[in-house]
């Protein structure tokens, strides 16, 4: 046996069941949290055991091709001014396939051969005092064996370097293909010499041994001709969940419903009408109830800002007239959520009726007959792409009825063109679980399968800069040239102020693909317009008390107790 190479002992047999504490392990274990965030010890992550990752492995080695290697990485540690490491996040193909959340890891799994049903060699940081200190604990030599389950465990210092040229070589030698994983595909990307210019400290070191050690194993594999991607294999495991998956789904889902009905209570209290306080009332809820951070930066606009996708600068006052959307998530042991909700304008005084105006109403209505109409075509066998090209006909539609003069209900695509182009820009939802935006090489065109999640999120952007001409509405909503504002008025929508003026809407719901249809798991916060404001009005009367919080059918059942 090689002096830099550590193999799994015989009989095989992973030790994480033992209530025996392993040195070297990174990350919150059975070991050092006690049971509300494990419920036994063959977990490695929260409700994923053992078996679950050495199952995960061997699906993927089953669809590998013969000799092949796929070599996937811990993601880049980040820094501010340099030296200060970032909040790091594990890549997601990475934690899927081996349970470690911890930077400085690589792991290379071999197609099976003769000798071997499939082989997980898990590469780890150099041993270093200096970096205990300023990081804590490091993967060791002894956890990747006996805790994470690899077969093989080797240093990413130089002795590694030498074991995974040997791994890529041989595959290689015998015709086999080498994927990467985007992280390490990034990696080869830099030059050899940018780790010179990376930090001193030794967070900045281990991002060079791992960077060094892809380049070794490409460079044994033949170079970078002879190199590809892992995704199309990867993601199509990621993409159907397992029972413990949709489980850590529901549980982030319910911090992060949480969290909007908290957002909700700060607008209908009023205290201030800012985006900013609401979108971190989001925040302190989902922290306070066991979310690791944020799935992505919170969008909380408000009026015509609400019409920008993306818009997150969450730094205006909200005005009395504004109805507000927020689309918010968080991360719950690596599995993420994403709502949106739009809500009514705030409660300025004893006076204001936290309702919709009529034209946001209208818009509101619109987009959540859409939305319905959109859920009831889900379950088995569905197609994500037919309910997307439905919601691009149906809010054509509903802008007709709205007497929009842009919109049309024509099917042929250039007909739409305007449509997709301003007023709903984007799809109608994506895959979800340990990314956002999971799994996204699974094309759009796959049968839906029980246990894949997604979202559903049809939405409407309406300001004066939609369509080419303007567009109309009253007070709190649009302008437009004298032109658009006659016809808009002849639609039966009052005449518009000068200034900037729009309202945009999106509702979002996580879904989970069920045997007999879907179910959604972000179901307890209201979404009909009349149950919003009621909601609302509920939330002041009982001045933000989460007491008030979940009206419908009370807190959701998934949200840990502890966390209630």
């Amino acid at each position: 046996m090689s002096s830099y190479l550590r193999r799994k002992p015989a009989p095989a047999a992973n030790t994480a069941s033992q209530a025996t504490y392993i040195p070297g392990v990174p990350q919150p274990s059975p070991f050092t949290h006690d049971q509300a965030t494990f419920a036994s010890q063959q977990e490695l992550n929260p409700l994923i055991t053992a078996d679950e990752f050495a199952r995960r492995r061997q699906a993927l080695y089953a669809i590998m091709p013969p000799y092949s290697v796929i070599v996937t990485m811990s993601a880049n540690i980040q820094y501010v001014a340099g030296v200060i490491p970032r909040h790091w996040r594990q890549s997601a193909d990475m934690r899927y396939l081996t349970g470690v959340d911890a930077p400085g890891a690589v792991a290379i799994f071999e197609a099976p051969s003769h000798g071997h049903s499939g082989r997980f060699t898990l590469f780890h940081p150099p041993d270093d005092a200096d970096g205990f200190r300023w990081n804590g604990t490091a993967l060791g030599d002894r956890a990747c064996i006996e805790f994470f389950g690899a077969d093989n465990a080797a240093s990413t210092g130089s002795s590694g370097d030498v074991h995974a040229t040997s791994i890529t070589a041989a595959a290689a030698a015998r015709g086999g293909s080498i994927m990467l994983c985007p992280e390490a595909r990034h990696a080869m990307a830099l030059a050899a010499n940018v780790d010179a210019y990376a930090p001193s400290s030794s967070a900045g070191a281990t991002t060079s041994h791992t960077r060094r050690l892809v380049r070794a194993a490409v460079a044994g594999a033949g170079g970078v001709a002879r190199v590809g991607g892992c995704e199309q294999l990867v993601h199509r495991l990621r993409w159907k969940k397992s029972h413990a998956e949709v489980e850590l789904l529901r549980r982030s889902s319910a911090v992060a419903s949480r969290g909007v009905a908290a957002a909700a209570a700060a607008l209908a209290t009023g205290q201030p009408p800012d985006e900013r306080v609401v979108a971190s009332s989001f925040e302190h809820a989902c922290k306070t109830r066991g979310a690791d951070l944020l799935a992505y930066p919170t969008v909380c606009g408000a009026g015509y800002r609400a019409a920008s996708v993306h818009y997150g600068r969450n730094d205006a006052r909200i005005l009395p007239h504004e109805a507000t959307l927020i689309d918010a998530g968080c991360e719950y042991h690596g599995y993420v959520s994403d709502i949106t909700r739009t809500l009514p304008p705030p409660r300025m005084d004893a006076s204001s009726r936290l309702t919709f105006t009529r034209a946001q109403r209208r818009v509101y209505d619109a987009v959540r007959r859409v939305h319905k109409t959109c859920l009831s075509m889900l379950g088995p066998g569905a197609l994500l792409r037919d309910v997307h090209q439905h919601s691009v006909a149906a809010l054509a539609a509903e802008l007709d009825a709205l007497g929009l003069p842009f919109a049309t209900s024509g099917r042929a695509p250039s007909a739409q063109a305007p449509l997709r182009r301003s007023a709903y820009p984007h799809s109608i939802g994506h895959w979800i679980g340990l990314d956002t935006h999971d799994s996204a090489s699974m094309p759009h065109s796959e049968p839906l399968v029980p246990g894949v999640c997604l979202t559903i999120e049809p939405g409407l952007y309406l300001d004066d800069v939609s369509v080419p001409g303007g567009v109309f509405a009253d007070d709190e909503c649009f302008f437009g040239d004298a032109a658009t504002a006659q016809a808009a008025h002849a639609a039966g929508w009052p005449a518009a102020r000068g200034g900037p003026r729009g309202v945009g809407v999106r509702l979002e719901d996580v879904i989970v693909i069920t045997e007999d249809g879907y179910d959604v798991l972000t179901r307890s916060l209201p979404i009909d317009a009349d149950e919003v404001e009621e909601w609302m009005l509920g939330l002041w009367r009982g001045g933000g008390a989460e007491e008030a919080y979940f009206p419908k059918d009370g807190p959701p059942a998934h949200l840990p107790a502890s966390l209630s």
